[in-house]
């Protein structure tokens, strides 16, 4: 860490990232001037006006896109589904749902997507508090983090920093609670070396706090970092068996406690070092007289990154354990990246200097104002006698300014210069480009001169704004993703503390106060996550219900009418609380169930059937009787007669009867 952080500090493009930051972060606070712009302005004694226009730009397009927020979508995996067939649902896209809601993680996101807006870099740090007795199994929070506190791999320049090795953030904590830490670490007759309090690092972080000093706080850092481990993957064919065998079942849960590997799974990976012990494992099962599974098994050998986390301050390893996650609990997202510089950087970089041109030319103009055109008069010490008296009437034709003689002579009145032509368009020029140079147009602020704008033609400004940003919509994108699989990980975490945990449901797909139980059993053991990417915003979902409520009016008007309002109720682009009340109470009743039978008809039904298969009988009855007469020749009027026929199947023989003529 100490290699790193030094490494970090020192290298040129940091700093300048890091002075970028400073600058940005003053702008957006109104904060806009130089120093030296400062003093030579104050030297000549203009005034300094601040037209603080980047604020609300990058506030509107950072707000634009929390209002249409990117989402994700949690999907369990079939192919890996836990071996209970008749568990209940899966919980996991609830559950994560819920951590959203319970860790104000939308209102965080949304705060680093300013920050990537502005300097480029915006960053997010998901950890578990267990100081809530309220919650004893662990509450999730997230945490935006002000980008001048931010550590990172500057070694790697992909997007949101994907392959880095490292991540990291600095807190500013109280000084007598990170001596109590400290303490709590090296014990109690722990000296504080004051060495350490000098290196690099305190005044590096403590630039960005202001009125605060070392005897007040000091710096925490947060760091996380991965190694590379060598990994074993086979087919786990263990699943169908295993319940069979008992012996081989206590070996394995013996196995899974002691490494806290999952054997349940359809492809078990394992460590290299686990999967040591796993084969001795099977060698004991063997030589107690059972079957060799070594032989069986068919590795594949692999890498997987296995991440890790510590708290350092003053030189003091405070802790150092493996991470809960499968990743970073810092996620960053970046916007564009300064290939020469090897910087991240924002759209701020090009707003600032054209905020500063327009402050320039406001303020220039506004001394321009109170001084110029008031205008003047050169007087002769001699010419008046009284220079206040003559000051204050000398504009008003009513009153009567008395010269001594020769005094006309002596006055001389100031001309007035002429305003520079176009100052006034240079200056509403600037205000056009503070968007421009980002590549808005100035519709996408609402800034349209005829004070009206359709939603077909809003939507086209919206979709040109998010083909400039680009870079940072695929951000948000990358983040969602990663960010999502840490819910997941911190799900499962909650789910081993608290097995059976009954939380609340807190979308619109549930029934108010709808709970689900949280518990191993009703998470399965991979998801896939789907990013949603920008949903509509609310002008094309008012314009597309619009078109819907139209269709529906076409369709009722048919001469076979078609019903389209439960579409229209879920196409409401408002909210309803009761959706779901409503669409259930529009479903078409169940049909009538259909009329008991007469009982009266019903026997007499049943008689005349009854009479049917009588007479039926009767007939079979006289059709045998005739048979066995003419099998005895008690029939003179028949005549028997016998035909062999060739047929595929064999010879069949006919008996046809014929009654004689006589």
């Amino acid at each position: 860490f100490d290699e790193r952080l030094k490494l970090f500090l020192e290298s040129s493009s940091v700093q300048m990232w890091r002075s970028e930051v400073s600058e940005l972060y003053g702008a957006i606070a109104g904060h806009q001037w130089t120093k030296h712009e400062l003093d030579n302005r104050k030297l000549k004694n203009r005034p300094v006006d601040t037209i603080n226009r980047m604020s609300p730009i990058i506030k509107a397009i950072a707000g634009y896109g929390v209002m249409n927020r990117t989402t994700i979508d949690i999907v369990p995996r079939k192919d890996h589904a836990p071996r209970n067939e008749e568990q209940e649902s899966d919980v996991m896209g609830d559950a994560v749902e819920y951590l959203q809601d319970e860790s104000d993680f939308y209102f965080e996101s949304g705060l680093t997507t300013e920050d990537d807006y502005l300097c480029g870099i915006g960053a997010t740090q998901t950890y578990f508090d267990y100081t809530d007795p309220q919650k004893p199994y662990g509450d999730v929070i997230v945490d935006r983090i002000f980008p001048g506190f931010l550590l990172y791999d500057n070694t790697c320049s992909k997007k949101n920093f994907k392959g880095a090795l490292w991540a990291g953030r600095v807190e500013i904590v109280n000084r007598q609670w990170l001596d109590d830490e400290i303490k709590s670490v090296k014990g109690d007759d722990y000296e504080e070396d004051l060495g350490t309090r000098t290196t690099r690092g305190i005044n590096d972080f403590l630039f960005f706090v202001d009125n605060v000093t070392t005897d007040d706080v000091d710096i925490l850092y947060h760091y996380e970092w991965c190694k590379h481990v060598n990994t074993k993957t086979f087919s786990n064919i263990f699943i169908p068996i295993i319940e069979s065998e008992p012996e081989l079942m206590r070996m394995a849960a013996e196995f899974e406690e002691a490494t806290g590997a999952d054997l349940s799974e359809p492809y078990i990976t394992l460590e290299d070092s686990e999967y040591r012990k796993f084969r001795e494992m099977l060698k004991i099962y063997h030589e107690m007289g059972n079957i060799d599974y070594r032989e069986m098994i068919d590795a594949t050998k692999g890498k997987r990154k296995k991440f890790y986390k510590a708290r350092i301050a003053r030189d003091v390893l405070l802790d150092a354990t493996e991470s809960w996650a499968n990743d970073f609990t810092i996620q960053y997202k970046t916007g564009y990246y300064d290939e020469l510089n090897r910087i991240f950087y924002g759209i701020g970089r090009a707003m600032l200097p054209v905020a500063r041109l327009l402050n320039t030319a406001v303020s220039d103009y506004n001394s321009y104002l109170q001084s110029v055109p008031k205008g003047g008069m050169y007087i002769e010490a001699d010419a008046i006698d009284d220079p206040l008296e003559f000051k204050r009437t000398r504009a008003n034709e009513q009153d009567l300014t008395l010269l001594k003689n020769g005094g006309l002579g002596k006055i001389l009145e100031k001309s007035v210069p002429q305003v520079p032509g176009g100052l006034t368009d240079f200056i509403g020029l600037l205000s056009q480009l503070l968007p421009g140079v980002v590549g808005l147009p100035p519709d996408f602020l609402g800034q349209v001169q005829s004070g009206n704008m359709t939603n077909s033609l809003f939507s086209k400004i919206v979709k040109q704004a998010y083909m400039v940003l680009v870079h940072f919509n695929e951000a948000e994108r990358v983040y969602m993703k990663r960010q999502g699989q840490v819910f997941i990980d911190a799900v499962r975490i909650i789910s081993e503390n608290y097995d059976g945990l009954l939380l609340n449901k807190v979308t619109n797909s549930g029934a108010m106060g709808e709970e689900f139980s949280l518990s191993k059993e009703s998470l399965t053991r991979d998801y896939t996550l789907k990013v949603i990417e920008r949903p509509k915003s609310e002008d094309e979902k008012l314009e597309e219900f619009q078109q819907l409520a139209e269709m529906s009016q076409v369709l009722l008007n048919k001469p076979m009418p078609v019903d389209i309002t439960p579409l229209l109720v879920e196409a409401w682009p408002y909210e309803i609380e009761d959706k779901d009340a409503i669409l259930q109470a529009m479903q078409p009743p169940p049909p009538p169930e259909p009329p008991q039978p007469d009982p009266m008809m019903q026997a007499l039904l049943q008689a005349e059937t009854q009479e049917k298969i009588a007479m039926a009988q009767l007939n079979a009855a006289k059709a045998r009787k005739e048979m066995a007469e003419l099998a005895e020749g008690e029939r003179p009027d028949v005549k028997v007669t016998e035909k062999t026929t060739n047929a595929p199947d064999g010879i069949t023989r006919e008996v046809i009867r014929e009654r004689s003529t006589n």
